[in-house]
């Protein structure tokens, strides 16, 4: 894990820079220190809670774009456009129920909409983890279309998708503290119930409406393009799907 500091920070878009009426307004949000997994959490550290029977094997597990799929099914184990077994990718394809559960079992929680956002940007307000510029391109994150790999033995249509990364590589786009695939690999789920701002919260240590439809998850995934590390977005707690992982946190 990574430690992020005490203190505030501005929370969303500049009104000139915001890409939805979602993402603003900018407000300032004080946040208590707190530790956030330096990466995603990957396949093999999910399987290790299922081993352990308190985790739920993903009900969405045979979709072709699964990383469970790719662990499980041993004519596929080995097989993935940049040569790296699946078990270092972000763990996909759950729900908010089992993003929650597995840091349960972990010893840590979700992290608040404001601590991952704080996490991904620090305190300069950077776009980006990377930098307060433009994007660096696909060397510092992985939302970029990857080409198809001739002479592999891969699955039909499966070499010509985007896909993860192994959630330790891109360390050009490690965010302020050292945190990685902070934007894009796939987009995390966090704590939140899904508000507008400023009704999410402002002042210290938002967390929130105590119900809500929809929960927040951040980040973006490999096919969202150059998503700002202020971008929002909400799905119902029950949504399963490719390109939605976590991450967790805790308070030290």
């Amino acid at each position: 894990m990574v430690r992020v500091p005490a203190g505030p920070f501005s929370m969303g878009a500049p009104s000139a820079r915001r890409e939805s009426a979602e993402d603003a307004p900018e407000h300032v949000v004080d946040v208590a220190a707190f530790e956030i997994d330096r990466t995603e959490v990957s396949v093999m550290a999910y399987e290790r809670c299922v081993v352990a029977g308190r985790c739920a094997e993903p009900a969405d597990a045979w979709d072709p774009a699964c990383n469970w799929n790719l662990l499980r099914d041993s004519s596929l184990h080995d097989v993935d456009v940049h040569g790296v077994q699946r078990l270092w990718h972000p763990m996909n394809c759950l729900d908010w129920a089992d993003a929650e559960q597995y840091c349960r079992w972990a010893g840590k929680r979700l992290p608040t909409e404001a601590e991952w956002e704080k996490a991904a940007r620090g305190t300069d307000g950077r776009s980006w983890p990377w930098t307060r510029g433009a994007d660096p391109g696909c060397s510092a994150w992985n939302a970029c279309p990857l080409p198809e790999a001739p002479g592999r033995d891969v699955p039909a249509g499966l070499a010509k998708l985007p896909t993860t990364l192994p959630v330790h590589l891109a360390p050009a786009g490690k965010s302020p503290y050292g945190a990685f695939h902070m934007v894009g690999n796939v987009a995390e789920w966090v704590s939140d119930w899904y508000a507008p701002y400023p009704a999410a919260g402002t002042g210290r240590d938002p967390s929130g409406p105590v119900t809500g439809i929809e929960r927040v998850h951040r980040g973006g995934a490999w096919g969202d393009g150059a998503l700002p590390a202020f971008v929002r977005a909400h799905a119902p707690p029950d949504t399963a799907r490719p390109t939605l992982g976590f991450r967790c946190a805790r308070t030290p």
